[in-house]
């Protein structure tokens, strides 16, 4: 019976642990802002646009899946709060557990530096970098809270998929003035 109820206890203990999380409420992305058609190896702005529909009482995260090679950053986020987005292995390695990345792919994760509190719009905005291939490219971004210590449980609230086109001319050569003077002699 002793053993009965330590699992009892065990139980009550992860309940009230995702309890918040649960009752956190949604985050919907009610936008996504991002070009059709990139240049190669260009820095470009994503905005994402994310409506709180309830109280939070936890912390945002935010996932993105991109191809390998790209590089993400992200500025922060603003709204109805503002603060940074924090990089963070831990949301990225639940994300990669919970939705394997396929071969040429990975997911990057951020959280936000504090809890959101209250119902409102919120905008985050990231900045990726494509490698130097073109053609036609799947993004899919990925918004959720976190909650616990160290952000020990994560709850995925919603997930859009964005394509884009990287399209650069490779036959371009860009010279230099002194490389232009010396060919037109």
């Amino acid at each position: 019976m002793k053993a009965f109820r330590q699992g009892r206890s065990s139980l009550r203990s992860v309940c009230a642990v995702l309890a918040p999380v649960l009752a956190a409420g949604c985050l919907d992305f009610s936008s996504i802002e991002a070009p059709t058609r990139i240049a190669p190896g260009e820095r470009f702005p994503v905005t994402l646009h994310v409506m709180a529909d309830s109280d939070q009482t936890a912390c945002g995260f935010l996932g993105v899946l991109t191809p390998s090679a790209w590089s993400v950053a992200a500025e922060g986020y603003g709204g109805y709060a503002a603060g940074r987005l924090d990089p963070s292995r831990s949301s990225t390695a639940w994300l990669e557990f919970n939705d394997p990345a396929q071969e040429g792919c990975r997911w990057t994760g951020f959280v936000t530096d504090r809890a959101l509190t209250g119902r409102g719009a919120y905008h985050a905005d990231l900045y990726l970098v494509p490698d130097d291939r073109n053609g036609d490219r799947r993004l899919v971004f990925v918004v959720g809270a976190c909650e616990g210590p160290a952000g020990a449980v994560w709850k995925e609230l919603d997930r859009r998929e964005v394509r884009v086109t990287v399209v650069g001319d490779a036959g371009t050569v860009r010279l230099s003035w002194g490389q232009l003077k010396a060919l037109n002699g």
